[in-house]
């Protein structure tokens, strides 16, 4: 809940001391004050339709024209939209913010979700971040193209125009709008990835904010150089699960320890012998798709057998699909801009890097069995091909005012690690809920997460019951736990049972 909108004040040029209170600091540029966002005066919620056939059916929108830099609220404008699902009698508004970076919204606008949220009582709001879509959204001929691509932005939008699509910026835009909508109930953030990211970036500049959910986590200054750590934490930590229980210990043709061993061997198996990667990194990928997947396929590389060859050489052909530049019609079309995507990540997550820095990181890498220099090498050449205005990086400090915070995170979560849970959790005071066995985007894997979440979402001043938590075990490393992902991978790697039959 929050007080009544206050009109527009003007920024003092110059000042000592704490800021007027209707003031808030632009989080693209440091230290210059701006104005409090202006709520819109004429605007209308309309029928709209979904971004994607995923997206829940009948959404109302409304769209604000916003300033293209919230600093400069005089000068150019672009469009901005806010999807949303209401339920009679709401007592509540939940605002769901999209991963990415560069979600149009269709994500967390999703069937389920918002039927979940909407049985609770509560109205879902899903702001289409700025640039993803509609008029304005940035477009590049190949967004896989950095340099290229950047080019083509800038000669539309210019050097600072740009600057205009980054967090700061967009925090901003969900600030306005949650004061344009407010009605006196908890308005509350869930995100989930990058949206986690985005949801502190409004804490920054929005202390009425009710309460939060961060699924999946990033922190304020995620450490994305060295993102081959995390993974081979994570995966290192599943075969110390399966050492420890003796029934996934006799799925292994030879010792764990030598079978992995075997891994870094050439001479074993060299029929597989991915291009661009290490076989550990190959089988550390599978970590995605299911706890099980490294260490089941770690067991048929030490076996080796034809069968177990075809397995891991489909397990390649899946990541290349995964990989590759998208293709009309592929599953995230209309869900994610990949221009913004990078223009995200050049303005906020790749902070001041040296040669030395980065060869660190890649010194790091190479120690590791189940990870690459990927990361560090795909970011060290997004930073030389797609610079920052000096001035324009994001603020990274942690809000004085915070409310009440729910952190969700995945055991194996290679995308936002454990790592990264823990520490959000750590800064912002909140509350870490971790189910071992869940991957990337906790709330929909886990019934004990969802229930916990719901309570927060109900009351989030309330204390929790977090007894499920408590009684979650290990991750189950006999099959996946979801049998239409058990179906999946077994048609996918070409197998009729995950693990080898020994």
């Amino acid at each position: 809940m929050r007080l009544p909108t206050v009109l527009p004040v003007l920024a003092l040029a110059a000042c000592s001391g704490r800021a007027d209170d209707n003031q808030v600091v632009d989080p693209t540029a440091p230290g210059e004050p701006t104005t409090q966002p202006t709520t819109p005066s004429t605007a209308a919620w309309e029928p709209c339709r979904p971004l994607t056939g995923e997206m829940a059916a009948d959404p109302e929108c409304l769209t604000y024209d916003v300033p293209l830099r919230w600093v400069d609220e005089g000068g150019p404008t672009i469009e901005f939209t806010v999807f949303r699902y209401t339920t009679e009698g709401a007592t509540g508004q939940v605002w769901a913010l999209d991963g990415g970076p560069g979600g149009t919204g269709a994500g967390p606008g999703n069937a389920q979700f918002v039927t979940a949220l909407n049985d609770l009582g509560l109205d879902v709001y899903i702001p289409s971040q700025r640039g993803t879509s509609g008029v304005d959204a940035l477009a590049c001929a190949d967004a896989f193209d950095t340099a290229a691509c950047r080019q083509e932005l800038v000669a539309e939008w210019g050097e600072e125009g740009l600057t205009g699509f980054a967090s700061g910026e967009a925090a901003l835009d969900v600030q306005m709008a949650l004061a344009d909508a407010d009605d006196g109930a908890p308005q509350l953030l869930f995100g989930t990835s990058y949206g986690t990211y985005l949801a502190m970036r409004i804490l920054q500049v929005d202390d009425a904010i009710d309460g939060v959910v961060l699924d999946s986590s990033m922190t304020l200054d995620p450490d994305i150089w060295n993102a081959g750590v995390y993974t081979d934490e994570v995966v290192l930590d599943l075969f110390a699960a399966c050492s420890a229980d003796p029934a996934c210990v006799d799925r292994f043709p030879v010792a764990i320890d030598e079978a992995i061993a075997r891994i870094e061997d050439p001479s074993h198996c060299p029929a597989v012998a991915p291009s661009g990667m290490t076989r550990g990194a190959l089988i550390g990928f599978g970590t995605q798709l299911s706890p099980v997947v490294p260490l089941a396929l770690t067991s048929r590389l030490a076996r080796c057998d034809s069968e177990d060859v075809q397995a891991l050489q489909r397990l390649e052909q899946l990541l290349a699909l995964q990989s590759g530049p998208p293709q009309t019609g592929w599953p995230m079309e209309g869900a994610l801009n990949s221009a913004v995507y990078t223009t995200v990540v050049a303005h906020d997550f790749l902070p001041p890097m040296t040669q030395a820095d980065y060869d660190a990181a890649v010194g790091a890498s190479d120690e590791l069995l189940f990870a690459t220099t990927q990361a560090a090498d795909q970011f060290w050449s997004m930073k030389a091909q797609f610079p920052v205005l000096p001035g324009f990086e994001a603020d990274t400090t942690v809000p004085d005012v915070l409310p009440p915070i729910l952190v969700l995170q995945g055991g194996v979560d290679l995308q936002t690690p454990p790592a990264w849970g823990r520490l959000a959790a750590d800064t912002l005071g909140g509350t870490l809920v971790t189910v071992p066995e869940a991957g990337h985007g906790v709330y929909p894997q886990s019934g004990c997460a969802q229930a916990v979440t719901d309570a927060f979402l109900t009351d989030p001043g309330a204390p929790l019951e977090l007894s499920c938590v408590e009684a979650l075990g290990d991750p189950d490393l006999s099959e996946p736990s979801d049998p239409q992902l058990a179906g999946f991978l077994q048609f996918a790697l070409g197998l009729s049972e995950l693990w080898p039959v020994l």
